[in-house]
């Protein structure tokens, strides 16, 4: 039969101190993160509110279903009246206005935004000490923790069930289950996610003894009451029915052969009574849902109600292989994506999780093909037909993972997003495939250090999350002085139109910044009264002829400070990381542009220190706005020319002319910088004919302004169009043709017109600093 050893949870040190650091971790989480800010949470409490006030449960199409917000009204109700039962003294109508600030540029499921991650405005209200809807949301979420924490125990008992001898491993997996972001979030928020969590784990660790060892009958019926509580919390925990379903089979061939004496009969009668006990148990917690659901919406599930009042369901289903490209944002959610699916981490820390998770498919692959296979043929084809112990629990474990990843892949189809949350009732299952195929690729004698890479990596992985990622999101603007503010920064004091609110300046800190990556910029706002209204602050930055290449329109701290909770006086940093459009113009010059306006309104207007009003455009800074790579300087005719020493003339590039076609020329200028020049130059570009006449011309700065010598560094290369009208100026419109032209260029400044001086490439100087840059015919 090849016994599996017998096992027992065995509580060490190590499993201790996993313990511990997810109840600080989630304690943690909890205390810290904004209440609310997590998905459906005001639909989640808002159940516990309706159980707390003597309502009863709510009822789709009811007012009680308005109330709990759409959806979150179909759920089934174990987790909402744990946390009532809890929170039923706690008086909440105080303050059920400050939990209801809406943030109206909330950016539900964008992680790109670089502002608006809050769902609401969060007030002094929230803070320690706790009352009122804070305390309840507070208790909830440690009642969350209370369920992750079962989750994480199951999953060191699973493994432990499945390999006795390899404590380790065991730790190893309840690591990666107790130190993923992800479910670190799950319980430390308001959710039925941390229940299903935690009984869909009960009910995995129920099926796994049974496939490899069986249960007594306690064992069954409290394994049926866990898949019932299960389903009670979730109705995704239904899906482990066949799991469990699959385990009682195991089972019952085990019954049927460790039995050979007794009769038919009474073996028939011992199985029966397994399956009836499981049955009957998990209906006898969770049945009279159905019926209520059956009563109340003509069905079983009530999924028809529960979709009904679901605003993200897809107009028309998608195909079963539409689901691949969503796989993506399923596995980052698995491990991180935290707010109302819009606070992602960096993008290292998600390819970190992608390799674990390859090389532990790998792992896997290696286990079943090689160390199964041998096993196999090592038997006798009798013996290899019966499945071992440890064999018949790993597929038991697997199919209840393979159950729930096909519901949420059906759920895929229907509703629009893909959220690793959805796969909590077999976190256990995932953690523990994790451990086993990486484990498997490593010699034995490392696994204890494979479990500690692990399970540090994953715990700092999780404290960056939360101090890197989680909390800047929601941070108010700091206070500095006037002594912090920069030095190079222009000051503007403009005070805009019917409020107390003053812009003092701002900048964009980087010496130079490039397209498709973000420009770190920063405003200094201050009240002079107490503001009586929430103004809009808009954040642009622009490029080439002034149009936005990147921008967010929010309330003043990224969303998080509305001016009304301002104090007087007081100068506020207000910082943005704004990602420059990767398809922006340059070089340029990147000019920053802020104000205030009117929610959906028009832009403020704004008067200077002096009364005066100011522009409608004010440029608040402006850096060089260089490509990432630099343009190349080839070019179809060379030059080499200097003007002094910070400029090169490489040479141009010249458009196919005809004049019966057109009478414009395009010449594209080549330069380069070799040092910083010291003035903005303008750029001039004559054509005259052999007797010296001006045949055409064109004067203006570099790039028609956009990017002006004084922001150019050495090494930059601008590619600089010009467009001349050879017909402009001769007395019958067009020169006599065809007509042996002379390209005269150089750079003058102009405030004062003196030319800057022009030298060739032997050090000479061109006469009145015109470089003869070469040779044009006009025909």
């Amino acid at each position: 039969m090849n016994p599996i050893p017998n096992s027992r949870l065995v509580i060490d040190h190590w499993s201790l101190v996993i313990v511990s650091l997810f109840i600080a971790l989630s304690v943690l989480y909890g205390a810290t993160i904004p209440i609310f800010e997590t998905p459906d949470a005001n639909g989640h409490y808002a159940y516990i509110h309706e159980l707390t006030e003597g309502r009863g449960l709510p009822v789709q199409g009811t007012p009680s279903g308005e109330r709990v917000a759409g959806y979150v009204a179909s759920h089934p109700p174990l987790y909402y009246a744990l946390c009532a039962a809890l929170t039923f003294w706690n008086d909440e109508d105080v303050d059920r206005q400050d939990w209801a600030w809406r943030n109206p540029y909330h950016a539900m499921g964008y992680p790109g935004s670089v502002a608006n991650k809050n769902y609401l405005i969060h007030t002094p209200a929230e803070r320690f000490p706790w009352h009122g809807t804070p305390l309840t949301m507070h208790i909830a979420r440690l009642v969350s923790t209370v369920l992750g924490l079962i989750a994480v125990v199951a999953t060191y008992g699973i493994a432990l069930e499945l390999f006795p001898d390899r404590r380790w491993l065991a730790l190893g997996a309840a690591s990666l289950t107790a130190f993923n972001p992800m479910f670190i979030f799950i319980a430390a928020r308001v959710s039925n996610d941390a229940a299903v969590a935690a009984f869909g784990s009960l009910v995995v660790w129920g099926a796994v003894r049974l496939a490899v060892r069986g249960l007594s009958r306690w064992g069954l019926a409290l394994t049926g009451a866990a898949l019932g509580l299960a389903t009670l919390s979730k109705l995704s925990g239904l899906t482990l029915a066949p799991a469990l379903a699959l385990a009682l089979l195991f089972d019952t061939l085990r019954t049927w052969r460790q039995h050979p004496q007794v009769s038919p009969c009474r073996r028939s009668r011992l199985v029966i009574g397994h399956w009836s006990l499981v049955i009957l148990t998990a209906l006898a917690v969770s049945g009279w849902w159905f019926v209520r659901n059956q009563y109340l919406y003509g069905e079983l599930m009530g999924t028809h109600a529960w979709l009904s009042h679901t605003a993200t369901v897809r107009p028309e289903p998608i195909g079963f292989f539409e689901v691949i490209p969503q796989l993506q944002g399923l596995e980052m959610s698995y491990w991180a994506m935290f707010g109302w699916f819009n606070v992602a981490v960096a993008p290292w820390m998600y390819r970190f999780w992608w390799a674990l998770v390859r090389l532990a498919m790998v792992g896997l692959v290696v286990l079943v093909l090689m160390d199964q296979w041998g096993r196999l043929s090592s038997l006798p084809p009798r013996q290899a037909r019966k499945p071992a112990p440890r064999t018949a629990g790993l597929v038991t474990l697997a199919v209840a993972f393979l159950l729930v990843f096909g519901s949420v892949w059906r759920f895929i189809m229907i509703v629009l997003g893909s959220q690793g949350r959805y796969l909590a009732p077999v976190i256990a299952a995932i953690s523990i495939f994790l451990m086993l195929g990486l484990s498997r690729l490593v010699p034995r004698r490392w696994t204890p250090g494979l479990a500690v890479f692990l399970g540090g990596a994953s715990l700092a992985l999780a404290l960056i999350s939360l101090f890197v990622f989680i909390l800047p999101a929601y941070a108010t603007p700091e206070v500095v002085q006037e002594s912090d503010l920069p030095e190079e920064m222009k000051r503007f004091d403009l005070t805009f139109e019917g409020t107390p609110i003053q812009l003092l300046g701002g900048s964009i800190e980087a010496d130079i910044v490039h397209p498709g990556e973000p420009a770190p910029v920063s405003l200094y706002w201050r009240a002079l009264e107490q503001p009586q209204k929430d103004l809009v602050a808009f954040v642009q930055v622009l490029g080439r002829d002034f149009e936005p290449i990147a921008g967010v329109d929010c309330y003043p701290g990224r969303g998080t400070f509305p001016p009304t909770l301002w104090q007087p006086g007081l100068i506020y940093r207000d910082r943005y990381a704004l990602p420059l459009a990767a398809d922006a113009q340059s070089p340029a010059i990147a000019a920053l542009h802020a104000g205030l306006r009117s929610q959906g309104g028009d832009q403020r207007a704004a008067t200077l220190p002096s009364g005066e009003p100011a522009p409608d455009l004010i440029l608040l800074d402006l850096v060089p706005l260089r490509p990432v790579e630099p343009l190349s300087a080839d070019v179809a005719f060379p030059v080499g020319a200097r003007l002094d020493e910070a400029i090169t003339l490489v040479g141009y590039d010249l458009s196919p002319f005809a004049i019966r076609h057109s009478p414009f020329l395009t010449i594209t200028l080549v330069w380069r910088a070799e040092e910083v020049p010291d003035a903005d130059y303008t750029v001039f570009v004559h054509l005259v004919d052999q007797g010296g006449a001006l045949v055409a011309q064109a004067d203006h700065p570099p790039l028609e302004g956009a990017y002006r010598t004084s922001f150019w560094a050495p090494g930059d290369v601008v590619r600089d169009p010009y467009r001349l009208a050879v017909d402009a100026g001769q007395p019958q419109g067009l020169p006599l043709l065809p007509c042996d032209c002379t390209l005269l260029v150089g750079m003058y400044d102009p405030r004062t017109g003196d030319r800057r001086p022009a030298y060739d490439g032997l050090g000479a100087r061109f006469e009145n600093d015109a470089i003869v840059a070469g040779g044009v015919t006009l025909q």
